[in-house]
């Protein structure tokens, strides 16, 4: 999704993501 990219650009996600908080990630989104 578009937000999925946006979580993406910032370390978040994988682009493909639906940009929801589930996502393990060591950066702030």
């Amino acid at each position: 999704s578009a937000v999925g990219v946006a979580l993406a650009a910032t370390g978040g996600g994988d682009g493909s993501n639906t940009g929801t908080t589930t996502t393990t990630t060591t950066s702030t989104q």
